[in-house]
């Protein structure tokens, strides 16, 4: 049999029920927790998701193996009984496809997630635009009345931050370029293992070094490499950004 090539992540902490209040985050406002919010729901399902993947492309190859043992010489009473041998066989086929049908559907999951980071992402770069030119009609506003600018330079030396510069703006500025390295690379993970997906319907109990490589790859996901840290990294502030809590972490 195949053994895990890793521990799993057992429940994953998108199963976990947040608690989450928007008067709770101070430090950012409404629109911009919400945003957050979702990110941070959407990179925890994306993990959920995948490691349901593994788990069921685990079992699949696994009952692959286990095919070798029924369909040859083995059991002498699958040769003396056609019968015992058919039903066998049948209902080995019928685990085999219910795995398989988890892999699709977890595939399907993975795709919608995507699409869920492709929505957010389209509307923090309309969020940030708008920003951008609502900063802009500020500072030609600024320009042209003097009072005005001496208001703005007396805010400046208090430490007040002027619009258009503040730390929200940057923090969604990261949100955004983070998104989209992560729908780019979210993808390409996806394409592989669909590909390796197709590869294992034509494999036969046999070829356990390709079966190996398979799920080393389900479960080390080589694309996602590329933004490990800084995905960890941005978890753990809007964690604490947005004041999550839950009892099951």
């Amino acid at each position: 049999m195949l053994a895990t090539r890793k521990a799993l992540r057992g429940v994953s902490s998108s199963s976990s029920s947040f608690a989450f209040s928007l008067s709770s985050s101070s430090c950012l406002s409404p629109q911009v927790a919400s945003f957050a919010l979702r990110l941070f729901r959407a990179l925890e399902k994306w993990t959920s998701h995948q490691d349901a993947c593994g788990l069921a492309v685990n079992s699949l190859l696994n009952l692959l193996i286990q095919q070798q043992y029924l369909q040859g010489d083995y059991l002498i009473t699958l040769q003396t009984w056609p019968e015992a041998r058919r039903l066998t066989l049948e209902g080995h086929a019928r685990r085999m496809e219910k795995e398989r049908e988890k892999v699709s559907e977890e595939e399907s999951s993975l795709d919608q997630t995507i699409q869920g980071l492709e929505e957010i992402s389209k509307e923090l770069q309309a969020f940030q635009a708008k920003r951008e030119g609502r900063c802009e009609g500020k500072e030609c506003s600024l320009a042209q009345t003097s009072s005005r600018s001496i208001q703005s330079i007396s805010k400046a030396s208090s430490g007040v931050q002027t619009p258009g510069h503040s730390s929200e703006d940057c923090f969604v500025m990261e949100l955004a370029n983070f998104t989209e390295r992560a729908i780019e690379v979210y993808r390409q993970q996806l394409e592989l293992q669909r590909r390796l997906n197709h590869l294992i319907a034509s494999l036969s109990p046999f070829d356990r070094d390709e079966m190996e490589r398979i799920l080393a790859i389900y479960m080390d996901r080589p694309c996602e490499l590329a933004i490990a840290n800084e995905r960890k990294g941005l978890v753990g502030d809007l964690k604490k950004r947005l004041r999550l809590s839950s009892s099951l972490i």
